[in-house]
Parts: structure tokens; sequence; C-alpha cells
């Protein structure tokens, strides 16, 4: 396969600097959009899906374009799940061609890992520089980032297979975990930004939603892989929701969010009754 050789210069490139790093990014989404008729989707293995959507997100233009593109669009033609095309989720009237196309059913999950570890990895290294950072312009970073999660999110809720909302669970834990990092920040900035912050807070409880839906849907049908996952991500949802109340609080901005108990919903959304446990508690918009 003539993408492992690819592969190797690429990282060639990289070291020595030989090319712009944009080329990088293109020259591996060469690779990944190839059609049918150039290689066979079963001979990519994932780990080199993997590498290679790596290049192409990390040192892309638009790295959250790319990472949404992928979630909103590629893996959910490939996993057969409704496609979306704006950061709402609302269904596409038409579905666009993907760019991704040569993943599988069983390479898409390398790729939904990939963007999903990207994620979270972008909120950390901003957060290195945050002191070089002017904070409105880390704040459209942030915001960008969000929305591309709340995707990453939408779309492992989607497929609901248990290896997926295990994966889902397990990086969302870590993004949520990233994101709290940045609370302090917000904090000394809040009487600036106010309003750009509660804006960030309202996006990203659609994908705390998700993480509490496919919490409730690993513990009703028992799958050790994500059952397992459940406790720490409960524990970091919560951590997330009282941080954000006491910011709110202590700027005297609660009524902007109120806090409630979530109601247990299965994967499409419906609600289903819960006798055996208090419903979690999340923020909700006004």
């Amino acid at each position: 396969l003539l993408a492992l050789p690819l592969l190797s210069a690429l990282k060639i490139m990289l070291e020595r600097n030989s090319l712009p790093l944009i080329k990088l990014s293109f020259i591996a989404n060469s690779y990944l959009s190839m059609t049918p008729c150039h290689v066979s989707k079963n001979k990519w293995k994932a780990d080199l899906i993997a590498q290679l959507m790596t290049f192409y997100i990390e040192y892309a233009e638009e790295p959250c374009d790319a990472c949404e593109e992928c979630v909103r669009i590629s893996i959910p033609v490939v996993m057969g799940v409704e496609v979306s095309t704006d950061s709402r989720g609302r269904p596409a009237a038409i579905v666009p061609e993907p760019i991704v196309t040569v993943l599988s059913r069983p390479t898409a999950i390398a790729a939904h890992r990939t963007i999903g570890t990207f994620l979270g990895e972008w909120l950390l290294r901003l957060w290195g520089q945050r002191e070089s950072v002017d904070i409105e312009e880390a704040l459209r970073s942030i915001s960008r980032c969000v929305d591309s999660w709340v995707a990453w999110t939408t779309c492992g809720r989607s497929i609901g297979l248990p290896a997926w909302a295990a994966q889902t669970l397990r990086l969302g834990r870590f993004f949520l975990e990233c994101f709290v990092k940045w609370m302090p920040i917000f904090t000394k900035n809040f009487l600036a930004c106010g309003e750009v912050l509660i804006d960030i807070f309202k996006t990203l409880q659609k994908a705390t939603r998700s993480l509490h839906v496919l919490c409730e849907h690993g513990k009703s049908t028992g799958d050790l892989r994500v059952s397992a996952i459940v406790p720490g991500v409960k524990k970091s949802l919560e951590s997330f929701i009282y941080k954000v109340k006491v910011l709110l609080e202590a700027n005297h901005c609660l009524n902007a969010m109120w806090m409630g108990n979530l109601k247990h919903r299965n994967l499409v959304g419906e609600e289903v009754s819960s006798q055996l446990q208090p419903p979690p508690v999340t923020l909700r918009c006004r």
C-alpha cells in the first residue's frame, strides 16, 4: 500500500521542516480522499488511518473544520447514521460527498478516536500558551473547539455501539478535564467576556447531555466496556456543572442558566423511565 511509504515520507518532511505544514495536511488528505477504484477500503488498517488523520487535522489551515466534516459527514455516511451539516446538528437536506472516503466500518472508529484525542490535546496546548495569547483570541479558539466537540459527541451517541459509546465517554471525560483547567482564567476575565463564556457553556451543554445519555445507556445495557467508565465520567460531569454554577453565582449571572434534573433518555432522545436511581443534575439554558 502506497500510504505506508507516504507516511514515512511525511514524518521525514516534518522533522526536516522541508515543506509548509499545510502542504503536509493536503498530502495526507489526498490519500484519505482516494476513490474506491484506486484502493480497496478493506486494505486500510486502523493505525494507518489514525496516523494520516493526525497529519490531515493537525496541520490543516482550519483544524476544527477538518474535524467537523469528518464527524458530521464522513463517519456517519460510513456507519449508516443520520448526517448533520451545521453546529445545531440538524439533518442535511442533501447529503454532501464525504471528504474522507477511505473509511470503512472497522476503521471509522479510529478516525473518531483521533479527532476526540486531538480536540482535548488542542485545549491543553492552548492552555500552555495562555500567558502569551490574548484572552479574546483564546476564547474564539475555545469556542470553535467546543463546537467541534459537540459534533464529535453527537456522532458517537448517534452510532451508539458499545465500543463507540465507551470511546466517546472516555475521551469525553478527557476533554471536560482539559476544559475545566480554564475555569480560573474564565473567572478572572468574566466581567470582560461574560457573554462569550455563557455562550460557550450553553454550547458545551449539548455535549454533556450526550454524555449523560451514553452513561444511562451503558448502565441499562450492562455492557462492561461502557459501565466501567460511567462513574468517572459522571464525576467529571458533576465537577464541571458545579464549577460553572460557582462562576455564574459569583458574577450574579445564575439566571442565565439553571440547575435541574436531567430526564432519562435513550440514544434517539426518547424519554424513558428510571425507578432505580435519581436523575442526574445538569445545567440548563434559560
